[in-house]
């Protein structure tokens, strides 16, 4: 009985420990082999973000958006089925690729050579991206939802206001990876290498004390 209950607590305590590690979503030990860090640079280290994190992230994020059409009483026109798919598909399909489009052209801008991967993921292969860069790329996309709001406060007609709407509401919550990933980036010490792969694995590589 005794050996059963050590064992017992050994299993708690190691769900407990995992139950941590999973919270503070620390790097994994997952190791890219063929890219070499800069001097004094520990090797690159694949890092996800905790999942409560983008969670809490789409949460705040799609709360302001409508707390925004509330606040300027926007109404939503729901008389057609069809009409409102049509709306609703189009409005996605079209945030959807002006958001990435953002990306796109602030990565080239800024120097880089990027890849756009229909739908949603532009990428600069194995090519770190300094912390001032990366900001300005992840959050380029939200010169949408300005757009979005100047076009519903200046008034427009019921349909448009919808597919408009629905936009700014993509865009908003769409952009929770990169406000979750801008707010943990600052968090990290000057010199820390970044890379993020074809499949949308984050890489980073942290100066060695």
């Amino acid at each position: 009985m005794g050996k059963i209950r050590l064992n017992w607590h050994i299993a708690i305590s190691g769900i407990k420990h995992s139950r941590i590690l999973g919270r503070l979503s620390l790097v994994v030990d997952m190791v890219i082999g063929n890219i070499d860090p800069p001097d004094g640079n520990t090797a690159y280290r694949q890092y996800a973000l905790p999942g409560w994190a983008l969670v809490s992230a789409v949460v705040v994020l799609f709360t302001l958006a409508m707390g925004f059409l509330l606040a300027i009483s926007v109404d939503f026109p729901l008389g057609s089925p069809i009409k409102f798919i049509v709306v609703f598909g189009f409005g996605l399909t079209t945030s959807l690729f002006a958001h990435e489009s953002l990306h796109y052209l602030t990565n080239s801008k800024l120097g880089y050579d990027p890849v756009y991967l229909w739908p949603n993921h532009v990428y600069v292969p194995n090519a770190p991206i300094e912390t001032r860069d990366i900001i300005l790329i992840l959050l380029a996309p939200q010169l949408l939802s300005v757009i979005y709001a100047f076009l519903l406060l200046s008034g427009i007609d019921s349909w448009l206001q919808l597919m408009v709407s629905l936009s700014l509401i993509f865009n908003l919550t769409g952009g929770c990876s990169d406000v979750t990933w801008v707010l943990r980036r600052l968090t990290w010490p000057k010199g820390t290498k970044v890379i993020v792969t074809e499949n949308q694995e984050t890489y980073v590589s942290f100066p060695k004390k």
